[in-house]
């Protein structure tokens, strides 16, 4: 037995064995034995020390274990229960992770580094790896000496949002990628939590399963693509105690790498709008396929803008004044949409994934170009596609005001419209220095910025660190959606008779488009 699949024995043997105390025929323990001897190897896999066999103490186990494995009577032979089938295979083919993933494990490209540390009684194991030049993911465990485990996710700090848990990095813990000359090859994001902490951290997602397992993802930064990296772990606290437990795992992406394409394109379009749209290329790799896509606004519409609006270039030192983000789907030969833009329709067609975004670095300061590379599962290579633009999203700054006599909310609501978004003040909650307004807004991806101004025309001071945001689900489609913001308001009192609302910044969606390419299948 391979050295690869005897790992995954003795670790799936461990962890049935501790929960299962009925015992099956001998038969039937041979006959798993002989199955297991028999496996074949998977392509690419290169086991990483001498064959060795198969130990007493893992046979053993394997008697003790072998009750978690359903039998049936074949004239063809012994049955083995799935999931044990695909314990053994890989723990990314599990369908809760997405088809990007799935894919890439089932075609061979993920890893067994079997690397681990111990300290203070509790072991770090990396169990398995998978990695392309766009994207990397790992699985985990945490376990006492004695076997027991722990829970993985206590290495973090939680948020929870509805069904959602988000995880960050604490107690100095860390995670990255590096090159093979040490130069950290993930990107790095980031966040600010409701606690008012901001935390910058490399890893994008982590996954819990199975009870004592755990998946960390990373995103790869552009243009990176060595044929090693390194992922580095660094533990200072866990499950409570303070110890070290440091990592530096290689990854081989030599097999990746050689069946990653890039296929060119170079298609362009300008919209009614002024907005010069180029597919590039299209890039297959073993986990998503990815859409580099460069826009521009043309000379005419930037004289335009700067004529008509002049209020988006205020501060010329600021990046990306007029921010826009070109929306699409691709659909297959039926017309179905098998990826998209679309944030209320991406999770159920298996869509974006992320989203790596690049600035032109000569024209920063205008900030009308627009380098984007959005990756999506993989797409069939036997099936033809098109992109179909539906739109382009904008920043706009308005700077519409409306003024709102308090008085007249008591018997119904202050509404407000700028082009597609809408928004209604639905009540104030008074305090003695300051008081909460409640609103809601229906608007494209974000939300409207507002300026709250007193009668003399000064601006109230928002808490900002205070104020909430509930976010309804997007309307798939429309790329709209509702939302509930409550924003604390310094010097607003019940004394104040009225305030204006200035609309500074907003989000808007330009459906005035009418654009399809084929997408080139992989050669």
């Amino acid at each position: 037995m391979s050295d690869r699949l005897e790992q995954r024995v003795d670790e799936w043997l461990k962890l049935t064995a501790q929960s299962q105390e009925e015992s099956v025929p001998r038969a039937f323990h041979e006959a798993l034995v002989r199955m297991l001897e028999n496996l074949p190897e998977r392509d690419g896999r290169v086991p990483v020390k001498p064959r060795q066999p198969f130990s007493r103490s893992k046979k053993y186990l394997l008697a003790a274990a072998s009750a978690a494995v359903i039998v049936t009577g074949l004239a063809a032979g012994t049955y083995v229960s799935p999931t044990f089938a695909e314990w053994i295979k890989s723990f990314f083919t599990r369908p809760e992770l997405d088809k990007g993933w799935q894919a890439a494990a089932q075609q061979g490209f993920s890893q067994l580094p079997q690397a681990a540390v111990t300290d203070q009684g509790i072991t770090l194991k990396v169990m398995e790896v998978l990695a392309d030049t766009k994207r990397l993911i790992f699985t985990y465990s945490l376990e006492k000496t004695d076997g027991t485990p722990l829970d993985p996710t206590s290495i973090f700090q939680k948020e929870t949002y509805g069904r959602y848990t988000d995880y960050y990095i604490k107690d100095r813990n860390n995670f990255y990628l590096t090159d093979e000359k040490g130069n950290v090859v993930s990107e790095s994001i980031t966040y600010g939590l409701l606690s008012g902490q901001k935390v910058t951290q490399s890893f994008r997602s982590v996954t819990p399963h199975d009870g004592r397992f755990a998946d960390v993802s990373f995103y790869l930064k552009p243009n990176v693509a060595p044929k090693q990296i390194y992922l580095n772990i660094l533990l200072k606290k866990v499950d409570g105690v303070d110890g070290t437990w440091s990592l530096k795992v290689p990854v081989d992406l030599e097999k990746s790498i050689a069946a990653t394409m890039t296929v060119p394109v170079n298609a362009t379009y300008t919209t009614p709008s002024g907005l010069v749209i180029e597919l590039e290329d299209v890039t297959y790799s073993p986990t998503v396929t990815t859409f580099r896509i460069r826009s521009e606004w043309t000379g005419k519409a930037l004289q335009e803008m700067r004529a008509n609006h002049p209020e988006y270039f205020v501060d010329e030192k600021r990046d990306r004044l007029i921010y826009h983000s070109v929306h699409y789907d691709v659909v297959d030969e039926t017309g179905k949409v098998v990826a998209t833009t679309d944030p209320a329709a991406y999770q159920k067609s298996g869509g974006e994934l992320f989203h790596q975004e690049e600035i032109d670095p000569n024209d920063r300061s205008r900030g009308s170009i627009s380098i984007v590379s959005q990756s999506f599962a993989p797409l069939d290579r036997n099936k033809t596609y098109k992109l179909v633009l539906r739109g382009i999203a904008r920043t706009e700054r308005p700077m519409k005001a409306w003024k709102v006599n308090l008085k007249d909310l008591e018997n119904q609501q202050a509404s407000f419209a700028y082009k597609d978004f809408r928004a209604a003040i639905t009540g104030i909650r008074y305090g003695e220095e300051s008081s909460i307004l409640e609103m809601e807004q229906e608007v494209t991806t974000m939300g409207g910025d507002f300026e709250v101004l007193d009668e003399a025309g000064n601006v109230l001071p928002i808490k900002e660190e205070e104020s909430k945001i509930e976010l309804g689900e997007p309307e798939s489609g429309t790329m709209m959606r509702r939302i509930k913001v409550q924003l604390p308001v310094e010097g607003l009192t019940q004394k104040t008779q009225s305030i204006t609302l200035r609309l500074r910044t907003v989000s808007t969606f330009d459906r005035n488009v009418d654009w399809q390419v084929e997408i080139p299948p992989r050669k």
